[in-house]
């Protein structure tokens, strides 16, 4: 079965909030690597926001943090099609979801990589988030 394709630009990606709270890491710290995601609609144009956050955690707080918004641009119809019958409700299927956190996701892995570039971090990978598993439903929003 194929999948509806979603026509977008994106219009937008912002840095939102960055943080490192020290560059010091030792072999023996444990971190834990957390993410969530959020989509906003807008009112009055063809928007969608996809809000993110990626943080690595070590003891018991936030050792590197990033908090980003992607904004896409749907085409019209597209758009239209996500709204009920009655516009009493407007859904975003979870596919598209999972889609723009991937995008969203990968924005955020580049301004990490991009924050460490010349420092002692700069060797820190990520592993990778599978958003298959985070996002398993639609987004709904009642209007």
């Amino acid at each position: 079965m194929s999948e509806k394709v979603f026509p977008y630009i994106i219009r937008n990606v912002h840095l939102d909030n960055w943080k490192l709270s020290d560059s010091e890491l030792k072999a023996t710290d444990e971190l834990r690597l957390s993410s969530g995601f959020a989509f906003e609609k807008s009112v009055d144009a063809n928007f969608i926001k996809c809000l993110s956050r990626l943080a690595i955690s070590k003891n018991n707080g936030d050792f590197i943090a990033v908090d980003l918004s992607c904004i896409f641009e749907i085409e019209q119809q597209t758009f239209e099609s996500m709204f009920s019958e009655d516009r009493k409700s407007f859904t975003i299927p979870k596919n598209f979801c999972q889609y723009m956190a991937s995008i969203a996701e990968g924005a955020s892995r580049g301004v990490i990589t991009a924050k460490l570039d010349g420092t002692e971090l700069e060797q820190f990978v990520l592993p990778p988030i599978n958003l298959t598993k985070t996002i398993t439903t639609d987004a709904e929003f009642k209007l």
